[in-house]
């Protein structure tokens, strides 16, 4: 009876080990991080299941965080159970541990290398060259029409690093990145980006799969540094938290919205679901009267006015509806207890 206290006490150790790092993992010291990080293998284990079950269309936030703290918690008490074993002189359970601690160390070692904050060593930017510098214009998608940033990184090289904004939204880091005399090519989450330039305009073209989007861009200055974000303006129509519900086949559901809209129309926030934080949100937009953003595969678009919203929920075969209400203009992330029954 012990020794089942003391396994179901590991794994109660490994969930919650789990648990902190992803809901403090914002707000803590890097060090910190990697410990955690190191701590938490359970991500790894459930990894094949994960795949399995986003195959299936299933996949989401609350899914990945219930599978690593299950996870996690394994890993920890069975980690228990097979120290015990060693210790009362089984070969078996030893070389088990021997051979999982191994690997659970070196991946440890390998992640920490990885995440290591090392400190920047840019390489020398060809500021000569008439690609350097910030580019803006507008991106055609099939969504609608998106302002976009270019900040280019020449090198003597030929190579090309830079970063790209779509509506505000930091994109990233350019990767590959190469450009000869008068073009360009780069690729930035999962898009190859391709262009022709001359000194004051530029063509692009984005594709992914069999998707295409074109950009016309203008050069603006020979600034390379990266553009400060639109500030969150407190005076702007969205802004604020809104509470209501979502209706759904199994009955309605509490909903928080907390919505940061910025200066450039970009708009940011965090949506809650029956207690479950759905994630923070970001790239979204808003205008006088809507609001538009994606957050795990779910599309989301609402009208509103001064008191009230009414928005649609779309996406994984499901349509459904959800009437808000403005509560406060207070824009701090909400505490909310979580929920006791999983959100469908």
């Amino acid at each position: 009876m012990k020794a089942r206290l003391i396994d179901a006490a590991a794994f109660l150790v490994g969930a919650s080990v789990a648990f902190i790092q992803v809901s403090v993992l914002g707000d803590i010291p890097w060090p910190v991080r990697l410990l955690l990080n190191v701590l938490c293998p359970g991500y790894i284990v459930g990894l094949p299941l994960l795949y399995l079950v986003g195959a299936m269309g299933l996949a989401s936030f609350g899914f990945l965080f219930l599978v690593g703290m299950l996870g996690n918690g394994l890993v920890f008490g069975l980690a228990s159970y097979l120290i015990r074993r060693s210790m009362h002189g089984e070969r078996v359970a030893r070389l088990v541990l021997t051979i999982g601690m191994s690997v659970w160390i070196g991946w440890g070692a390998v992640s920490t290398f990885g995440a290591w904050p090392w400190p920047e060593r840019p390489a020398p930017v060809d500021l000569s060259s008439p690609l350097a510098g910030r580019w803006k214009g507008v991106l055609h998608g099939k969504r609608g029409d998106r302002s976009i940033v270019l900040v280019c990184h020449p090198h003597p090289d030929s190579t090309l690093d830079g970063y790209l904004y779509v509506q505000g939204w930091d994109m990233g880091p350019f990767e590959n990145g190469v450009y000869a005399r008068d073009s360009l090519y780069f690729e930035n989450v999962g898009y190859n980006h391709s262009a022709h330039f001359d000194r004051t305009r530029m063509a692009m073209v984005a594709t992914v799969s069999n998707l295409r989007s074109e950009a016309e861009l203008q050069f603006v200055s020979a600034d390379t540094s990266r553009p400060p974000p639109a500030p969150v303006d407190l005076n702007l129509p969205p802004v604020g938290r809104w509470d209501g519900v979502v209706t759904t086949a199994r009955g309605d559901y509490p909903v928080v919205l907390v919505c940061h809209p910025h200066a450039d129309r970009v708009l940011e926030g965090y949506l809650y679901i029956h207690g479950m934080g759905m994630g923070r949100f970001g790239g979204g937009t808003w205008a006088a009267d809507s609001v538009h953003f994606e957050l795990d595969n779910f599309r989301y678009n609402a009208r509103f006015d001064s008191a009230t919203m009414a928005m649609g929920r779309l996406g994984r075969g499901l349509d459904q509806s959800m009437a808000l209400r403005f509560v406060t203009a207070d824009t701090t992330r909400p505490a909310i207890p979580p929920a006791t029954v999983p959100f469908p």
